[in-house]
């Protein structure tokens, strides 16, 4: 699963159509059960250094397999707690699944939340990766400062004493001027973390 804060603010909205169809993918099928997972954030601070965001656990739900003519998806629900309590409890509802093709096939796997709709590659057996802008909400510590950042995400499944396990680490490239207009960029691991199908 992909933690819904990983999509706050990014992604594209993508309409699809509502029509039904009856048989559900089994790597659709596979997604439901419940999944338990924590996490770190990391952005720049003032001076453009490395500083830790917020770390937080969550829970999965998914459930409600479906199929449409164009997609085949979960709902989700993930509950997600904040590290010292100085952010609320966060709950959030979405999707994830793969596109269908017109000759029926399974395509690239997605993930949908806040009406948005971010596509992931396939780049091996059990790793898919997607990459999208930053934007300036997420380096509010730099202020006027900030000037485009590139998030490239990674997720790698792998499956442990028969638990299955998604291992997925975020690269962030922020690019950001200092006082005397002069431009900078790093590039850092701005987001780690883990799911683990409990159920």
């Amino acid at each position: 699963m992909i933690g819904s804060s990983l999509l706050m603010g990014v992604g594209s909205y993508q309409a699809y159509a509502q029509k039904i169809v009856e048989k559900i993918p089994p790597e659709v099928q596979a997604i439901v059960g419940t999944y338990q997972g924590s996490w770190t954030s990391y952005t720049l601070n003032e001076k453009g250094e490395v500083v830790k965001q917020s770390a937080w656990t969550d829970t999965i739900l998914a459930e409600k397999p479906t199929a449409t003519s164009d997609r085949a998806f979960v709902e989700t629900l993930d509950e997600m707690i904040f590290e010292g309590g100085r952010i609320p409890p966060q709950k959030v509802i979405g999707k994830e699944g793969y596109f269908i093709g017109k000759d029926g096939s399974l395509g690239e796997y997605y993930v949908e939340m806040f009406g948005q709709t971010i596509q992931m590659k396939k780049l091996a057996k059990d790793v898919v990766s997607y990459s999208i802008p930053g934007n300036a909400r997420e380096f509010n510590t730099l202020g006027d400062k900030f000037i485009s950042a590139t998030h490239v995400l990674v997720k790698i499944t792998t499956y442990e004493l028969g638990t299955e396990v998604h291992n997925i680490t975020r690269v962030t490239n922020a690019k950001w001027k200092d006082a005397d207009g002069k431009e900078h960029s790093s590039q850092y691991v701005s987001l780690t973390g883990q799911h683990r199908k409990v159920k």
